[in-house]
């Protein structure tokens, strides 16, 4: 989708939709120095040009973010797997609204998607939201309520622009009687649980979907915390369970195996030797 604007404004815009380049002028670029500290400067002038125009333009980037995502939900939203991966590719928001997508590998996440689609839940929750492509998922196949925990400014990819919130409100479009609640809070806070508790009223999770601080020891917080709240015969769902040389600091391997000595597990990993994975405990 394209905005199209008067006289300066269109080449303002330009200069927005595109990801890497700097536009300056007739169609000019600044030069790319190895000085790092030069690409440290620009990247942050970037950064600072972009939410300039995300506050500028907001009330029209949101307008046309809100049709773009009904019309794909619309379309797409109750068609399974594939149908969310076709919102994920189609969607062509702006401004803090740009892009909805999973980090998680499709094959992986689809094989997710569909174990607990079969099992028709009431309630969903996730912990870490991010780029909303999970959420979107949830609020899809959640029956009545849709939970999304995520805290501003967390670790490994945490948080999302406070504006965004009404993009993931509308994830339940179409769909009578599901709701969504966003709460940009600690996981690993009773105070957490306590607001979750009072959404819940009674009611039990059925999925929890559990993707946020990826340490050892926040990982088995999120899982002791709220496993008391996971139905019977529920599920709770571990993003990145294989091992990541990359990034030492993911350390949800070692918590993953603990789980395997004591519940039912299966794991969905298309590659064990690139990471990621999604473990699975059967409650």
């Amino acid at each position: 989708m394209r905005v199209t604007c008067a006289n300066s404004k269109v080449g303002i815009l330009s200069w927005y939709e595109g990801e890497l380049g700097w536009r300056a002028g007739q169609g000019g670029s600044l030069p790319m120095s190895e000085d790092r500290g030069f690409r440290e400067r620009m990247a942050r002038a970037r950064r600072a040009a972009r939410r300039t125009l995300n506050v500028l333009g907001d009330r029209v980037f949101w307008r046309l973010s809100r049709t773009e995502i009904k019309r794909l939900l619309e379309r797409y939203g109750d068609c399974g797997a594939e149908g969310i991966y076709e919102i994920f590719d189609r969607y062509r928001g702006m401004g803090w609204y740009r892009r909805v997508g999973a980090s998680q590998v499709r094959s992986e996440f689809t094989s997710l998607f569909n174990e607990v689609w079969v099992r028709q839940p009431r309630i969903v929750m996730e912990i870490g939201t991010a780029r909303g492509g999970s959420l979107l998922a949830w609020c899809r196949l959640a029956e009545t309520l849709a939970i999304s925990i995520d805290l501003p400014g967390g670790i490994h990819g945490g948080g999302y622009a406070a504006p965004r919130a009404k993009l993931y409100e509308e994830f339940a479009h179409g769909r009578k009687g599901v709701k969504v609640a966003l709460l940009r809070e600690d996981s690993h806070q009773e105070k957490t649980k306590t607001l979750v508790s009072s959404l819940l009223q009674g009611r039990r999770i059925d999925f929890l979907f559990i993707d946020g601080d990826h340490t050892y020891t926040g990982v088995k917080r999120d899982f002791e915390l709220w496993k008391p709240l996971v139905a019977n015969q529920g599920m709770v769902a571990f993003h990145d369970i294989v091992d990541h040389p990359q990034q030492p600091s993911i350390d949800i391997r070692r918590f993953w195996k603990e789980l395997r000595a004591s519940f039912i597990t299966r794991e969905f990993v298309q590659d064990y030797a690139s990471g990621f994975g999604i473990g699975v405990v059967y409650l």
